[in-house]
């Protein structure tokens, strides 16, 4: 028989498998070792876990980890989602040993940052750039923890924390503009040998900078100080603070604007502390060597238990460091000192605290403004217990005295305890009112405070006058009023309040001017709130007592009752306003008996503003004058709808606005009826339609030259916004035809506006027929005649010489401008247009815009059948800007022109112009013109039938006086000289000014050019039957325009008659004239031009 098989060795095969799975758990071991220390790892997998729990990125660009004794980030910076970064540090480095962490001993040989910064953002709507990241951390209710078991306090060994060179910096932005910007830079801290039973020291050291940019008329504010400490602490064994020793101290080195009060002061905080006493914590205030006060605390206080007894005096201190706390609002504190003795005691645990003392405030005065209040002598002391877990106090005494320059003023007491309470509470005081307040003097207050059922429910009762009250500045002060106030309600829990009466008057003279009245009620827990307001004010009293320039106001009433309620996050007002009996006159417009009411109903929410209703009618005199309605809503994201509608508004309700206007007609009657629909959307479309009549519009004219013919207008408006394309479908607006005219004049085009600052399109303006002449003769004001007083006869004369004139102010060029305008055109195409005698036909004209470059090319039209052209090629994007234009017309009849604008001179100018000019330049000062101006011109007119007696401008009156007084000048020229440098401005009479007066002006030319700073007048001429003038000559042109220096010689010719009376020419002279040698010349400026006369000549003819 064959010997049995062998067993098989499993043994072996065991134990190879388990060699096997430990040599790749090892491999496993230090592969995750070397893949979780990598910095690929912690980039890959860490940092957007990290990221995504602070809503933050968060990035490092190297972050060498060595997992049992220490960790590098490289360029660490954290960054809200849609926000400027909140955190930065090129480097932040901590060394450790693991094994003993994880063994439960916190133990860290270093943590050091190294340059972090840390910036803060507050916008003017109140976000910040921490916001995502406050966000993130918000968590679910916690469920109740239960009580921890008792265990050994952590042990500690932190060897070293240093902070190198940072930065933190607070922006906080208003929306006022102001901006305040606070900033700790060069901060170095370190700490060395926290641990537990041993002592550690803290160093510190930083530049504070706080910088306030206030909107005009604000003040800028600029603060920077350093800062210093140096502290050594002790550990008990458990950590809580055994003893602290050391100072810090600030010093401001630099303090300008509204901070400038406070340059050089400085303040120390010295600290002595054991565990069982707090031996000094001292914080002293000084400027240079001299101590501005303190305020100090001492006694025995158990750091571990946070309980003890202090005693806590603020010492002498004054404005210099009360303005500490003003500074920013503008405060002073002028005289005020400060000084204060405490006795606080802290126990169960610190949730109990009772304190009692005295406050001394003398020579109480703040400034703010240029208002600044009297000085007023407070001396308060109390007696309170404050119990935060049975959250009631206890105020067991309270006295205020107030004096005045030694007298009483003020005088306040607590008659018995009186409990507070803001919570459930279950223990209760006897019922305490507070005593009555009765000032010496012109105020009166009267107060009474009733607590009950513990504390729970408080009740006051309020009642104040204020008797010969004057108060405000300048036009807006109150003088000899009477003021008075009463309230009374309930508050529970200090959270349900019911005001259940106020009111409130101003008085004077024992007549009522402002009453306030109302109730109301408020649940904070709910944000549930409910207000009703009446207010009335007579107005006529009210100006009285603040009288306003230019306001006159002889009766009127103003009522509104309003009710105003809020429900968590919205808050809605309805209410009635009500305007009656309103006689008197603002600026320009006047009103008589005039009264407005107003329906308001108006929603708010976070987000949006509905107003579903606001209506309001006219009156005046109690006869309707016209209703509207509004309503809409408008969001926060600028979107907006609003619905406007005007029914039948007639000469009751828009004569006050109207008749102004019309200077001295008088309204009779008028309607307006008219819709308007917005729709405005700054991300989606928009739109805009409007149809508004006026119908029946009638005036009357006391000089009878305005017809009482009714006329009518009609303005129709579809515009819309799509794709950031406007689109003016229809802008149209109409007025009452004529025989002349159809008028209606219409708008349409395209508007690209894609491009930010560069819209593309077109607009064109066209009209058949527009006659205006009605309309113009509705608004037209005419000049007002002039009255010559006894002091301008004079001067007329020349009996009064002229003041010097002011200097004039130095002239400062446009700023360039660029157009948001891109390959943009705009033309004009009308008909015919007429205005009194005026009547312009085919006028055409496109403008072209781009950025800052416009050209106006063409430009035509026939003006009284003549034909004009004209055109403009203008640089705006250049100071000054840069401009090249040409202006030409052949025969423009003169008088439409002159009957149209100026009705005065009608019938006394005729003739045509003729005219060519071309100027081109760099800057419209004078200074500019001086340098670059460059041009001709060639001006003609004929036929002119100009009267001396109607000659405005000076230059021409000065040459007609002169060739009056050529007689004179002949028989004796010293006197006649004399006589004619005193008449300058005014004709003369005597020698040939009855003649001129009989010979009319009927032509005058001027040809000439403009460059280096001149205009160079090449020829030049005045002509009538009685003489002629010719003049060639330079004007110089000067910085201010009207100084330029005049250099002109001008001969004068006589007509053959006039020269024969005098003796200066035969009869037969050749040509109708006869030339009188030249003796003149016109010099001064444009604005005084001086005769000149050649006297040699002058004797010679004479001779």
């Amino acid at each position: 028989m064959a010997a049995p098989a062998p067993a098989p060795r499993r043994q072996r095969g065991w134990l190879k498998a388990l060699v096997w799975i430990f040599g790749v758990f090892v491999i496993l071991l230090v592969a995750t070792y070397f893949v979780g220390t990598s910095s690929a790892f912690f980039k890959g997998v860490i940092l957007p876990r990290v990221s995504k729990s602070l809503n933050a990125d968060v990035t490092v660009s190297e972050a060498p980890i060595s997992l049992f004794k220490e960790a590098v980030l490289h360029n660490l910076k954290v960054q809200p989602h849609n926000a400027e970064p909140l955190l930065t540090a090129p480097e932040v480095r901590a060394r450790y040993r693991l094994l003993d962490i994880l063994g439960g001993n916190i133990h860290l040989d270093e943590v050091a940052l190294s340059s972090p910064t840390v910036v803060l953002v507050e916008n003017a709507d109140g976000s910040k750039n921490l916001d995502p990241v406050l966000q993130s951390q918000k968590q679910e209710k916690k469920k109740p923890e239960r009580p921890a078991k008792s265990s050994k306090p952590a042990q500690i060994d932190l060897k070293k924390v240093t902070l190198t060179n940072a930065t933190v910096r607070r922006v906080k932005n208003s929306k006022d503009g102001a901006r305040e910007t606070t900033e700790l830079s060069h901060v170095n801290v370190t700490l060395d040998d926290v641990k537990n039973g041993q002592t550690g020291k803290l160093l510190l050291n930083a530049e504070l900078s706080m910088q306030d940019t206030a909107p005009p008329p604000g003040t800028n504010g600029l603060l920077q100080a350093k800062v210093s400490g140096n502290f050594v602490f002790s550990l008990t064994a458990d950590l809580k603070p055994a003893s602290i020793t050391g100072n810090t101290r600030v010093e401001i080195t630099q303090a300008t604007g509204a901070m400038s009060e406070l340059a050089a002061l400085g303040s120390e905080l010295d600290c002595q502390m054991t565990p069982s006493e707090i031996k000094q914590l001292a914080l002293r205030f000084q400027r240079g060597n001299t101590r501005l006060g303190e305020v100090r605390a001492s006694g025995p206080f158990d750091a571990a238990k946070t309980e003890g007894r202090l005693k806590v005096e603020i010492v002498s201190i004054d404005k210099q460091v009360l303005n500490l706390a003003g500074a920013k609002s503008g405060i002073d504190f002028g005289s005020t000192t400060l000084n204060s003795t405490n006795d606080v005691q802290f126990s169960k645990s610190g949730k109990a605290i009772t304190a009692s003392g005295q406050l001394n405030l003398a020579k109480l005065q703040v400034t703010q403004k240029n208002q600044t209040t009297p000085s007023l002598d407070l001396l308060a002391s109390y007696d309170i217990t404050v119990d935060s877990d049975a959250k009631n106090a206890l105020l067991r005494s309270l006295i205020l005295n107030g004096t005045q320059k030694g007298n009483p003023l003020l005088h306040a007491e607590l008659t018995s305890p009186m409990n507070l309470a803001w919570g459930n509470v279950t223990n209760a005081v006897g019922d305490s009112t507070v005593g009555d307040i009765a000032p010496a003097g012109n105020a009166n207050l009267r107060m009474k405070l009733l607590s009950q059922q513990g504390g729970k429910q408080l009740t006051f009762d309020l009642d104040s006058q204020v008797a010969n009250l004057t108060a405000g500045t300048g036009s807006n002060q109150i003088t000899q009023a009477n003021v008075t106030l009463a309230a009374r309600g309930q508050a529970t829990d200090l959270k349900l309040f019911n005001l259940a009466e106020y009111h409130g008057q101003v008085a004077r003279q024992g007549q009522p001017m402002l009453d306030l009245s109302g109730s109301g009620t408020y649940d904070a827990s709910n944000r549930i709130a409910d207000l009703q307001v009446n207010l009335r004010a007579t107005l006529a009293r009210l100006l009285e007592a603040m009288p306003q320039s230019n306001v006159v106001v002889s009766s009127g009433t103003a009522e509104l009752k309003g009710h105003v309620t809020q429900k968590q996050d919205m808050q809605t007002v309805t209410g009635n306003l009500v305007l009656a009996d309103l006689t008197g006159r603002f600026g320009s417009n006047e009103f008589r008996s005039f009264g407005a009411t107003m329906d308001l109903h108006i929603n708010k929410t976070p987000r949006e503003t509905q107003f579903p209703k606001i209506i309001g009618n006219l009156t005046e005199g109690g006869k309707p004058g016209g209703s509207f309605a509004i309503s809409g809503n408008y969001e926060t994201n600028g979107a907006a709808e609003v619905n406007l509608k005007l029914t039948d508004f007639n000469q009751n309700g828009l004569r006050p606005v109207l008749e102004p206007l019309l200077t001295d007609k008088k309204l009779v009657s008028v309607a307006i009826n008219g819709t308007a629909i917005t729709q405005l959307n700054p991300q989606g479309d928009s739109a805009l339609k409007a149809d508004l009549t006026v119908t029946n519009l009638v005036v009357s004219d006391p000089k009878n030259q305005f017809p009482a013919t009714p006329l009518e207008a009609r303005m129709q408006i579809d515009t819309s916004v799509r794709k950031q394309v406007a689109e003016v479908r229809q802008c149209q607006l109409t007025f009452t035809p004529t025989q002349r005219g159809k008028n209606e004049l219409r708008l349409a085009g395209k508007i690209d506006m894609s491009r930010t600052n560069a819209y593309q399109g077109n607009l064109k303006l066209t009209s058949e027929s527009l006659d205006v002449t009605s309309y113009y003769d509705l608004f037209a004001r005419e000049k007002p005649e002039e009255k010559k007083t006894g002091k301008t006869a004079a001067a007329a004369r020349g009996t009064t010489a002229a003041p010097a004139p002011a200097p004039a102010p130095a002239e400062v060029e446009p700023a360039a401008k660029q157009l948001p305008f891109r390959n943009f055109a705009a033309d004009v195409s009308i008909g015919r247009f007429y205005l009194r005698e005026v009547e312009i036909t085919n006028l055409q004209t496109t403008a072209k815009i781009d950025g800052g470059h416009v050209l106006l090319n063409p430009f035509t039209l026939a003006l009284n059948g003549a034909p004009v052209n004209a055109n403009a090629d203008l640089d705006l994007g250049i100071p000054g800007y840069k401009y090249d234009v040409s202006f030409n017309t052949k025969s423009v009849p003169l008088a439409p022109l002159v009957n149209s604008f100026d009705p005065e001179q009608k019938g006394r100018l005729g003739g045509t112009f003729t005219a060519q000019a071309k100027a081109s330049g760099t800057g419209i000062t004078g200074a500019s013109l001086q340098k670059s101006l460059s041009g001709q011109f060639d001006l003609n007119s004929t036929n002119l039938n100009l009267s001396v007696v109607n000659v405005k401008a000076r230059w021409l009156k000065a040459l007609i006086n002169v060739v009056a007084a050529v007689p004179e000048l002949l028989r004796n020229p010293e006197s006649a000289i004399g006589t004619l440098a005193k008449s300058v401005t005014g004709l003369g009479a005597g020698g040939l000014m009855d003649e001129l007066k009989r010979s009319p002006i009927d032509a005058i030319s001027a040809h000439g050019a403009i460059g280096s700073g001149r205009v160079d007048l090449q020829a030049a001429s005045v002509q009538s039957p009685a003489f002629r003038a010719d003049a060639k000559g330079t004007i110089t042109l000067a910085p201010v325009l009207t100084n330029s220096t005049l250099a002109v010689p001008v001969s004068i010719s006589l007509a053959q008659a006039v020269a024969e009376r005098v003796g200066l020419a035969a009869a037969g002279t050749a040509g109708g004239y006869a030339k009188i040698p030249d003796f003149y010349t016109m010099k001064g400026t444009i604005s005084d031009p001086k005769n000149d006369y050649n006297k040699p000549v002058l004797l010679g003819i004479a001779a």
